[in-house]
């Protein structure tokens, strides 16, 4: 029996049909999905749900008349389910990547504000030293540790 057959039946209300349909079902998900280069435990996740899908009603929006269109509304569904996951995926790895920028960030800005705060401290104590001390130091900085 072919696979519209067999999905007229599941239409129909018979059971006993998804037995049928499932193989064929499976072979043209692997094959949609094989275009992804998703892990197998994905393919078969984005199978399920669209299974789940079929099996609550979607396979009665079906209003082709052929085998073929049968086989490309199988397809078109799988890609659109595999499309969602691959988005939420990559977005959620945005989400990361936004989030460990933001961490980076931050830590630049305490890098920052230590920075300033140790600058604040050195320019009180240039100021605290006397006119003369400052000269001597930076004489010394400027003839290297040799001329002592």
């Amino acid at each position: 029996m072919d696979l519209l057959d067999i999905a007229r039946r599941i239409v129909n209300g018979e059971k006993s049909a998804w037995e049928e349909f499932l193989p064929a079902f499976y072979e043209i998900g692997h094959r949609t999905l094989y275009t992804f280069r998703l892990p197998e435990d994905d393919q078969n996740e984005i199978l399920s749900q669209v299974l789940y899908k079929l099996f609550s009603g979607g396979l009665k929006k079906f209003r082709g008349g052929s085998k073929g269109e049968l086989a490309m509304y199988l397809k078109r569904t799988i890609r659109n389910q595999a499309l969602t996951v691959v988005t939420k995926a990559r977005s959620h790895e945005v989400s990361s990547d936004a989030l460990n920028d933001m961490t980076s960030d931050s830590a630049l800005l305490e890098d920052r504000a230590a920075d300033e705060e140790c600058l604040r401290l050195l320019e009180r104590i240039v100021q605290s030293l006397s006119t003369l001390q400052r000269q001597g130091t930076l004489f010394k900085d400027i003839l290297g540790p040799k001329s002592r």
